[in-house]
């Protein structure tokens, strides 16, 4: 009975620390793609700029998780960041 509690808290750990963790690693996303787009100074629609990382990879993309698209459909959503009709990007 007792290994059976103890395994449903380390369950329960684990699970809220891996939601922690997509929600750091999303934070940072975030982060970056502000400060890239600062970095380029794109403020208005004129300077706006492309990003690499808002075109959406195949399906069968090998590699680490990229946190950077979902973090910049966050931020458009949240009308921090807009796009121009042409797939460029600027800070609000």
């Amino acid at each position: 009975m007792m290994e059976s509690v103890l395994l449903i808290v380390i369950l329960i750990a684990v699970f809220l620390l891996t939601q922690w963790g997509t929600m750091w690693r999303g934070k940072q996303a975030c982060v970056a793609i502000i400060k890239d787009l600062d970095e380029k100074r794109a403020y208005t629609s004129d300077s706006a700029v492309s990003l690499s990382y808002a075109q959406k990879k195949g399906m069968f993309h090998i590699g680490a998780r990229d946190y950077k698209p979902q973090a910049l459909q966050f931020l458009m959503h949240k009308e921090i960041v807009y796009a121009t009709d042409d797939g460029r990007f600027y800070l609000d």
